[in-house]
């Protein structure tokens, strides 16, 4: 085991964790006394990032150190198998019936052992965990003894043949499922959304034949929702808003009609994920009317799920945040930044919410660069940048090489902007990242400033950019799903009407603001706040 991932589970521990995992320790010990275990549980706690040598400093007087390695090894297991009896899940319940079944059955209590299985089988069916459900059903088919009546014996275990298969070619499917879905999901999330005509129609015949399997939208809750998963992610890397919405709309739909599968972990996250994503089309959609109820659903679900705060939290506060954002509020979104930091640090990051820090970063940076704060810019692009291309949505990584060519810009280093727009344009172009768009920007920028940039003709200089930029979309409307990170045409109408660009947003979402549903919002938003 790595000597870091001790300390990274005990960071990610809650308070009420920490006092299960030390009261049940204090069992083994003399009254008054801590065992050594607990102490290298207290040095690791008290540490913001892990030294190895502040480690071995604390234990220097004590033989204990000698077996440093194998304490760690124990002490992570502990606090596995603390963890385990703290946290109630249905897969847990489901394993701890089997386990209390095998022994039984060695103990000759077949009865007791038959009673418990049915009681997992049950949990497994309404869940549908169809792994489980096999290995259960297979101990009921084991269990099953010679009847009286050869014909009924025969009859039952025909029946538990066809349950078995019904359960394998669901779990068949499932694995299928699955895999596709990850498959999608790598190809969506890594290479970003598609610009180039071969990535365009690969994705468009991947919708078509999912869109033709009305089976699969009429089949057992996961399949269905998996096959509604793979058409969001489909439609938002092709940058169909409308159709990602439907989408992600039939999903909160299916899990509210069964409200069984929240209270398992993955599907309660995702609801939340849902609820947040939906908002922020409709907002983006203009879909006024129905911000009021898609808000009201994620505030509840974030306020009260107590399971899960933390990340739900976060949920919320990311959505104000990027709300306020949208919307052009953007020193109210910078008030959810220590929020927002203060939870990603609170949380052990899965690859999900890696990725969405550093989206948080990239938006941070905009709002810096909107409000001229090109230091705090610089920090937040450095910090994402300085993560390997291989670990981000790849047009995330690309497009903050971009950003940080208009902070150069607004800082007026002009010498600097230069060499680092050569630099981009090579880097894109080895990466098969030099769309249109990234093209038409990185020269604006190197023809414009090649002689000094002049202040003078900065107005006509943005206008000839709009012409441009209207003319590019209007020809490859596939060239604005860069507009998703930054608002590109918002930003060069700025330096045109010389004002700022809260006050364009403010314009554009007008209607909006006026509305009831907008006034709502912004109580809601003050509310969240």
């Amino acid at each position: 085991m790595a000597a870091d991932q001790l300390f990274r589970l005990i960071k990610s521990l809650s308070k009420n964790e920490k006092v299960y995992i030390k009261r049940n320790s204090a069992f083994h010990t003399f009254k008054g006394q801590k065992n050594k275990y607990i102490k290298l549980f207290d040095a690791l706690e008290k540490m913001n990032v892990y030294k190895e040598e502040v480690l071995l400093e604390c234990f220097a007087d004590d033989a204990f150190i000698n077996t440093l390695p194998a304490a760690r090894n124990y002490l992570f297991n502990v606090i596995l198998r603390n963890l385990e009896a703290y946290h109630h899940s249905v897969r847990g319940e489901i394993r701890s019936c089997l386990n209390q079944a095998e022994i039984l059955y060695e103990k000759g209590l077949k009865e007791q052992c038959e009673k418990i299985i049915e009681k997992a089988l049950v949990l497994a069916r309404k869940y549908e965990l169809y792994d489980e459900m096999y290995i259960l059903q297979t101990w009921i088919l084991n269990l099953a003894s010679l009847g009286s009546r050869l014909k009924t014996h025969e009859a039952a275990l025909q029946a538990m043949e066809e349950e078995l298969r019904h359960t394998l070619d669901c779990l068949t499917t499932k694995t299928r499922d699955d895999i596709e879905f990850k498959i999608i999901g790598s190809r969506c999330q890594f290479l970003g959304q598609a610009r180039s005509t071969a990535d365009v129609v690969d994705l468009e015949n991947r919708v078509s034949v999912l869109e033709k399997n009305k089976v699969a939208e009429k089949g057992p809750f996961a399949v269905a929702f998996m096959h509604y998963q793979k058409l969001t992610l489909l439609y938002h890397s092709l940058n169909k808003p409308m159709k990602e919405l439907v989408y992600r709309k039939k999903k909160i739909e299916l899990l509210q009609s069964n409200p069984q599968m929240l209270e398992v972990p993955p599907y309660l996250i995702l609801y939340t994920t849902e609820l947040e994503r939906t908002f922020s089309l409709e907002l983006a959609l203009g879909y006024y009317d129905q911000l009021q109820e898609s808000f009201e659903t994620l505030y509840k679900q974030c306020t009260q799920n107590r399971t899960y705060k933390k990340l739900m939290q976060l949920s919320l506060y990311l959505l104000i945040f990027r709300t306020c954002m949208q919307i052009g509020q953007f020193e109210e979104a910078l008030k959810q930044v220590n929020n927002i930091n203060d939870r990603f640090n609170d949380i052990d990051l899965g690859d999900i919410l890696e990725i969405r820090k550093k989206q948080f970063l990239l938006d941070c940076a905009i709002i810096y660069l909107v409000l001229k704060n090109q230091k705090a810019a610089l920090r937040c692009l450095d910090e994402l940048l300085n993560t390997p291309a291989g670990h981000l949505n790849s047009d995330l990584y690309y497009f903050a090489q971009i950003l940080q060519l208009l902070v150069y810009f607004e800082k007026g280093d002009i010498e600097l902007l230069l060499y680092r727009t050569r630099s981009t344009y090579r880097t894109l172009s080895r990466n098969n990242k030099l769309y249109r768009v990234e093209k038409l920007l990185l020269d604006f920028l190197r023809k414009e400033n090649e002689a000094g940039w002049d202040k003078k003709q900065e107005k006509e200089a943005f206008s000839r950019l709009k012409k441009s930029l209207d003319d590019l979309f209007k020809a490859h409307p596939e060239e604005k799903k860069l507009l998703s990170y930054f608002d590109l045409p918002g930003w060069v109408d700025s330096k045109i009407e010389k004002r700022p660009l809260s006050e364009i947003l403010h314009d554009r979402y007008k209607r909006l603001f006026e509305s009831k549903s907008g006034k709502k919002l912004l109580e809601y938003l003050a509310l969240g706040a």
